[in-house]
């Protein structure tokens, strides 16, 4: 049986190492990806993804870090979050779909809506991992929480 102690330096060097390997790989794609795509489309993604990466701070509304400092009643807990999930991203999804057009002006570029749009079903996508990833997170088990975040790059 291993300490709590060991358990988080343990989950400690497994978060490191992920998050090292994740921003090469993230270095290296970006890298491809400006060798492979003509430079205004590049762009087009660059200015979409800023609306992304600003939903992300509304994905799960803590009910994830909830979970996870949660001592009484986890089943229940569990399956009411992992049933919330799924429409917390239509929400979100909904959300960019309908200001999809507003963003497009504020950055003066009218192409710019089918991508926030198509881009938005990250949020309906990804609602299924977070419970998991909560889980996983609340029994310190980091090891498994790298691999899967190294394999799913």
């Amino acid at each position: 049986m291993t300490t709590l102690k060991q358990q988080t330096v343990s989950g400690i060097k497994w978060v490191a190492c992920s998050r090292y390997i994740q921003k090469g790989l993230s270095v290296f794609t970006f890298i491809i990806l400006t060798r492979l795509l003509d430079p205004q489309i590049f762009g087009l993604f660059a200015m979409a993804f800023i609306a992304i990466d600003a939903m992300t701070l509304f994905k799960n509304f803590g009910i994830d870090t909830a979970l996870v400092q949660r001592k009484d009643d986890i089943e229940l807990a569990k399956h009411t979050a992992f049933w919330m999930m799924p429409f917390i991203g239509l929400f979100i999804f909904s959300f960019l779909f309908f200001i999809a057009p507003l963003i497009s002006v504020l950055l003066n570029e009218k192409s710019l809506i089918p991508v926030v749009r198509t881009l938005g079903l990250v949020f309906v996508l990804g609602a299924m991992s977070n419970i998991p990833e909560a889980m996983l997170v609340k029994e310190i088990k980091f090891k498994q929480l790298a691999i899967r975040d190294l394999l799913s790059c």
